[in-house]
């Protein structure tokens, strides 16, 4: 009887999920999540069109210097008309990116906040938050030049080619990690994202 009472009880955890692993927990589809972006982002890239993440509805969109093939009225459009550059100091553990971002058109709404991240050219690599956001309008070019340390761009020995996200959001985040997994958690609408781009060296002056 005790050994017919032990087995209804390991039969209803096993159905309601509660052993670990039988359940599809939040590590789970964190992988899921992660596996997905990675994906959308490899198609938006090959393809170079936008592409709408199903798992969130977020557009994941290629950042190129002209507009992805598929934009329409109704998408986010930005683009890097002059490409972006990379350039990391031989003497002193710095670097620089610069790129000019041209705001082609915004989704209903008169401005949005923008971010940016970079990480290691790497499929699963973390994402680098940084710059405290600003605002973006519809028409405008913004220079970036941004001088962060190498640690923040998630550079280590041996790293050639980082790949660089725009991150647009309706507003402005309250609060956000250093670094995040993936950019869905970042809670952005849209991303815009790079292919690998070379990093470069230079001498004690960047600028």
């Amino acid at each position: 009887m005790k050994m017919l009472h032990v087995l209804l009880i390991l039969l209803g955890l096993f159905g309601s999920g509660s052993i670990g692993g039988c359940g599809g927990g939040s590590g789970s589809s964190g992988f899921d999540l992660r596996a997905r972006e990675e994906q959308a982002i490899a198609a938006a890239l090959q393809e170079r069109r936008c592409v709408v993440l199903a798992a969130t509805g977020q557009q994941v969109c290629p950042l190129e210097n002209e507009t992805p093939a598929n934009a329409t009225s109704g998408d986010d459009v930005l683009f890097t008309p002059a490409g972006v550059a990379l350039r990391c100091a031989l003497t002193r553990e710095r670097c620089v990116l610069q790129f000019v971002l041209q705001v082609g058109a915004l989704r209903g709404e008169e401005a949005f906040i923008s971010m940016v991240a970079v990480r290691a050219a790497q499929e699963g690599a973390p994402w680098h938050l940084l710059d405290p956001g600003r605002a973006l309008a519809e028409g405008q070019l913004v220079d970036y030049a941004l001088d962060v340390p190498k640690q923040d761009l998630g550079l280590s020995a041996g790293v050639e080619t980082v790949q660089l996200a725009v991150l647009l959001f309706s507003e402005r985040p309250s609060s956000l990690p250093e670094v995040v997994a993936t950019l869905s958690d970042t809670g952005a609408h849209s991303f815009f994202v790079t292919g690998a781009l070379p990093v470069a060296t230079a001498g004690p002056s960047l600028l």
